[in-house]
């Protein structure tokens, strides 16, 4: 059996994988890795909801990090469980209730060099490694200098989600929160959200974290919608057409492709019993692809009935906030790129995938624009 984890970029087709895995193994223990993966639709939704399947808190988690760090990784509602979910997610909720959504066809071509008849561009590093936080701290009100500031250093933030850090990782998150931290904490103040400083250094960190979760997902799916529009024969490019065309591409082609559950008691899996204490990998990309839920699930159907919600943004407690902001974000890409070039052709066929175990980005995809 193929290892439980491993790194995207070795991997041509991990879909081929899975669908092995759930043939032959849905519920698998992988002795090297001291691991659990479960690879069926049902086994995934099960472990999500289950009341004892809670988010690891490693041992490692804080090493290296200054204080300010350290109190940022602590509150953020993606790596907590029970009454301190619970209050950093209402944090989170509160923070993008204030949202009011900006332009993302302005942005978008903002970012692109529109003026000229024809360009190149490198779509992950000029749109979709920016486009997310862009239009979360402008719809926010941040000034677009300190938008940018924040989104040029997402890439080391994001750091802080690692369960263990290298003394590299550890500086170079140090580094992030020291730039960002007097903008945020401006912004915090100037709103008088969370008075007290244990209530606003958890809405602090939320208003962080939820820039941290849009850099990878959103970065993901703008690439991945876009790929897509590539392969596919018939393509429309009206918005309403990008929407459901960006709800198939998360099905078929999530760019996170598992998340991670510590079992706090014995969890039982068909006749499987994985114990207390255990490590499981949720296999949501191989969950959107499950036989038993999704006819055909490996043609790509923008028109296919939904009577199963993928699971994409996970389920339970931890249900993604996001969901509905990152489908209009690719969907509203998508309809002004289209709309504004005559011509977008993918310069580079063979895409290479960035060395993550649990996401699936492109490194880079070349693009001319006429």
């Amino acid at each position: 059996m193929s290892p439980v984890s491993f790194l995207q970029s070795e991997q041509a087709d991990p879909y081929a994988l899975y669908r092995v895995m759930r043939m032959q193994a849905p519920v698998y223990y992988d002795c090297a890795q001291s691991l659990w993966g479960v690879y069926t639709y049902a086994h995934c939704e099960a472990v999500l909801k289950h009341h004892a399947a809670v988010i690891p808190r490693g041992t490692q988690f804080f090493v290296g990090l200054s204080y300010e760090a350290d109190q940022i990784g602590r509150h953020l509602a993606r790596v907590s469980n029970g009454a301190a979910h619970d209050s950093s997610r209402q944090a989170a909720y509160a923070l993008l209730a204030r949202w009011q959504p900006p332009d993302v066809g302005r942005l978008l071509l903002s970012l692109l060099d529109h003026s000229s008849g024809g360009i190149e561009i490198d779509w992950v590093e000029r749109v979709s490694m920016v486009l997310p936080s862009l239009a979360l701290l402008e719809g926010l009100g941040f000034s677009r200098d300190v938008a940018m500031m924040i989104t040029q250093v997402l890439p080391d933030l994001v750091r802080i989600m690692l369960p263990v850090k290298t003394p590299a990782d550890a500086q170079a998150i140090n580094q992030a929160v020291a730039q960002v931290l007097p903008s945020v904490s401006a912004y915090i103040r100037r709103h008088g959200i969370g008075k007290g400083s244990e209530a606003e250094i958890l809405y602090l960190s939320n208003l962080l974290g939820v820039f941290i979760q849009s850099h990878e997902a959103g970065r993901g799916l703008l690439c991945h919608a876009l790929l897509q529009t590539f392969r596919q024969p018939i393509f429309s490019r009206s918005y309403a057409a990008c929407l459901p065309f960006v709800r198939e591409t998360l099905r078929f082609d999530s760019p996170i492709h598992h998340t991670r559950r510590e079992l706090a008691a014995d969890m039982m899996l068909g006749n499987i019993t994985i114990p207390v204490g255990a490590t499981v990998l949720v296999m949501l990309a191989s969950a959107n692809r499950d036989e038993q839920y999704f006819s055909a699930p490996d043609v790509f159907d923008p028109a296919r009935e939904r009577t199963t919600s993928y699971l994409s943004f996970g389920a339970g407690a931890h249900l993604c906030l996001a969901e509905h902001f990152s489908i209009d974000l690719a969907a509203t890409a998508l309809h002004t790129l289209y709309s504004h070039y005559t011509h977008v052709h993918l310069l580079e066929q063979e895409i290479r995938y960035a060395p993550k175990a649990n996401a699936r980005l492109p490194v880079r995809m070349r693009l001319a624009l006429d």
